[in-house]
């Protein structure tokens, strides 16, 4: 980097020392050390005898270049110092090659119209450039907007941040966004191509997924929701199962979905299929109609991949009873991919019980609880 003076850092002194003479009134050219006293103004050149300060221009003179002259005969093997300090000056202009600064740098007054690196981009406070991109950092007080490797944001105050564009989608990753009216409203945005992003709009708090579906909402009462959260409600759409087989396990079938989150139960099939691993609250209300007091029990049954969550009753209650409500709640451990179906097994008696269709009474429900 080009400099003034002999050091980029600091300022320099050179030191002569003259062993003299009897009668000398005069010292120049090479000292005792063999250095030449060179120097380019008399005004920055101390002069010491025997360690005895001068006084320039009464005891000595440097109207002679690069002499020390004037001074009072001196005796043998006195000794002058001479010491010159290096002229140098404070930087004050324009800079129009390279620049750098290898500590800290600080501005203690004010700088008129902003600091600008490279005057080629918009008319902003406090830029920072590089030579394939026009806006690494950006200060506008104007809009009170700060940027980094976007453009200014259009909005009054506000804050931005991209990152790394991919070249083979052109998608953005690292996408920072915000834009303040005051400390309470407002949106601020963390995104990636591949991640998730957080919102904050209108005083509510979301995280969305890169398919922008909000899988987490906080509202401003404080409640939160989790719209992507697996979550299923089957009933059997009104038709009933009727004298279901003894002395086996009969799969409870499952004709309607009142709602199912992500898709995740298997009409086909009669059962729900564990998007991921995690806990499971699983819930089965089943109306039994038509029960034989012969039988020797009934068994209500949530079977999962991992284990099987029975109830069991004895329906001697001295005469067939017309209906008989069964409900069973677990919290289930699913690895992804395992299922859950319902069953049931009527031990002995008469194949003559029915499963109730209607939706009010027999339902199937669940959803990850974590």
């Amino acid at each position: 980097m080009p400099y003034i003076g002999k050091s980029p850092s600091q300022a320099v002194r050179n030191r002569y020392y003259f062993t003299v003479a009897s009668g000398a009134t005069s010292v120049s050219g090479s000292d005792d050390n063999s250095n030449t006293l060179i120097f380019a103004d008399g005004t920055y050149v101390d002069v010491y005898l025997n360690g005895v300060l001068l006084v320039a221009d009464t005891d000595y003179n440097t109207t002679t270049a690069n002499t020390i002259a004037g001074l009072s005969a001196m005796s043998a093997n006195d000794v002058v110092e001479v010491i010159v300090y290096d002229v140098f000056s404070v930087f004050s202009g324009n800079v129009n090659s390279d620049f750098s600064v290898g500590g800290d740098l600080s501005v203690t007054g004010g700088v008129e119209g902003g600091i600008v690196f490279n005057e080629g981009s918009a008319d902003v406070d406090f830029r920072v450039e590089s030579n394939s991109d026009t806006h690494v950092l950006f200060v506008d007080g104007g809009n009170n907007a700060v940027g980094i490797k976007t453009s200014v944001p259009a909005s009054f105050g506000s804050f931005a941040i991209r990152g790394a564009i991919d070249t083979a989608s052109g998608t953005n990753h690292g996408i920072v966004s915000a834009s303040f009216s005051d400390a309470i409203t407002g949106t601020f945005s963390i995104a990636h191509a591949s991640g998730l992003v957080s919102l904050l709009t209108d005083q509510k708090f979301a995280f969305v997924t890169d398919t922008n579906k909000v899988s987490m909402k906080i509202d401003n009462t404080g409640a939160v929701t989790k719209p992507l959260q697996p979550a299923f409600s089957v009933n059997k759409g009104g038709t009933n199962q009727e004298n279901f087989a003894i002395n086996t396990d009969v799969t409870v079938t499952f004709d309607t979905e009142r709602f199912d989150v992500n898709a995740d139960f298997d009409l086909t099939n009669n059962r729900f299929v564990a998007p991921i691993t995690g806990k499971y609250k699983l819930s089965l209300c089943i109306r039994l109609q038509s029960l034989d007091s012969a039988a020797s029990y009934y068994i209500p049954m949530i079977s999962t991949s991992n284990q099987i969550y029975r109830f069991i009753f004895d329906p001697d209650f001295g005469q067939d009873q017309t209906y008989w409500t069964v409900t069973v709640t677990v919290l289930a451990d699913m690895d992804a991919g395992d299922f859950a179906s319902i069953t049931i097994n009527q031990g002995n008696g008469t194949a003559q019980t029915d499963i109730s269709g209607d939706d009010d009474y027999t339902f199937f429900t669940g959803y990850l609880a974590c």
